[in-house]
């Protein structure tokens, strides 16, 4: 029985969701006023007891939730509603195609040292 090896030599690259949604902000959002919401699926309870109106069925593989509004200062506001339960996703709001702060700070004092 004759085998042979074949040798492939392939390109391999490494995305990370971050790159990801920064180029989806940047392509399909360029202009537009953001909030990013990651792990949506599992805070789809704080969501529904914030007011949205989510499908369940559109979440059975969610990553990540983009929300567009018309104010910078309304993306805030939604943040701000979320952070206030004790379990919240990370979220992040960019304008105008880049990434303009999230709320990390508000998650650092929740990790215990």
């Amino acid at each position: 029985m004759n085998t042979s090896t074949k040798i492939i030599n392939p390109a391999i690259y490494s995305v990370s969701f971050r790159d990801m949604v920064d180029i989806w902000i940047e392509t399909m959002h360029p202009e537009e006023n953001v909030l990013v919401i990651w792990d949506a699926a599992k805070h789809l309870d704080i969501l529904k007891k914030s007011g949205f109106s989510l499908d369940d069925s559109v979440f059975y593989n969610n990553k990540i939730l983009t929300i567009v509004l018309d104010d910078i200062r309304d993306c805030f506001f939604v943040m701000d509603i979320l952070s206030s339960y004790d379990s919240h996703p990370y979220m992040e709001v960019y304008t105008g195609g880049k990434m303009l702060t999230d709320n990390l700070e508000n998650l650092r004092h929740e990790i215990p040292n």
